[in-house]
């Protein structure tokens, strides 16, 4: 039987749920279908404003679902039900602000000084790696990857091995919401191991 974690109720002392441990040959393949999806998705050339409309959506669906991620946040890393509602408020507010900034991102270009044309070109990182904690799991998770997202990236997301339940259940969101498949994945593990691992990944750019 492959590894798990196991999430415990810190209130109470019981078990939660469990999840797979995220085997090294099983990041491999997330890797390889993180870059399959950057490369073809077409998430990378889609106009910012574009983008942002999925970002907005998946907001929207964070927003519908706020009571029933509070309550298994509250069950996963034990924070009282208002503490974990403003979590998710907090998050709904991360996607859409970076939905507002995709819409109105500018750069700058110096002066030119000869005879020539300066411009600046913003282009993703590609297959990006973010790793939360365990105290504020939603919160965290969406100050990670939408920005990643919003810049066109594909992202990796690994969960504290102690609050494991709320990253699967953005990943899915956002899915449902339009982002294209594996461009947000969910890695479980110890960060002494599955994250060390994410970490020095060569597939991993970021």
């Amino acid at each position: 039987m492959p590894e798990q974690l196991i999430s415990i109720n810190p209130a109470n002392g019981k078990e939660v749920a469990r999840v797979a441990v995220t085997s090294n040959d099983e990041l491999n393949a997330a890797v390889d279908r993180a870059w399959q999806a950057f490369y073809t998705s077409g998430w990378r050339e889609l106009l910012p404003h574009k983008r942002a409309r999925v970002l907005y959506l998946i907001a929207d669906a964070i927003e519908k679902e706020k009571d029933s991620l509070a309550r298994l946040q509250m069950q996963d890393n034990g924070k009282p039900l208002a503490e974990c509602r403003g979590m998710v408020d907090s998050a709904i507010g991360t996607f859409r602000y970076y939905a507002g900034v995709c819409e109105t991102l500018e750069s700058s270009v110096t002066p030119s000084r000869s005879d020539y044309l300066s411009f600046t070109v913003l282009e993703p990182f590609g297959v990006v790696a973010a790793i939360t904690p365990w105290n504020s799991p939603i919160m965290n998770d969406a100050t990670k990857v939408a920005p990643a997202l919003a810049a066109g990236n594909a992202v990796l997301l690994k969960p504290s091995e102690d609050s494991p339940l709320l990253a699967p259940e953005l990943a899915r969101i956002a899915r449902e919401a339009g982002l294209p498949e594996h461009l947000l994945q969910v890695v479980q593990g110890r960060g002494a191991d599955i994250g060390a691992a994410l970490v020095a990944h060569p597939g991993v750019r970021m």
